[in-house]
């Protein structure tokens, strides 16, 4: 995906998750396509990515 599009995504987990998320259960949800039934690891993003696209919104603990 884009990187403005995988942003998007990374928020909107993030924002409306029940609880904090590890940087392992959002690389999976984020890895997740809706058309699909089974996760493709294939499509699972870096961490780093994520952090460098969110700018200063992401911090990783």
């Amino acid at each position: 995906p884009s990187y403005s599009r995988l942003a998007k995504h990374v928020l909107s987990w993030i924002t409306f998750a029940k609880r904090p998320l590890t940087t392992t259960k959002i690389c999976c949800a984020l890895a997740v396509e809706s058309n699909e039934v089974e996760l493709n690891l294939d499509n699972k993003p870096n961490v780093e990515d994520l952090v460098s696209v969110c700018a200063s919104l992401v911090v990783v603990y």
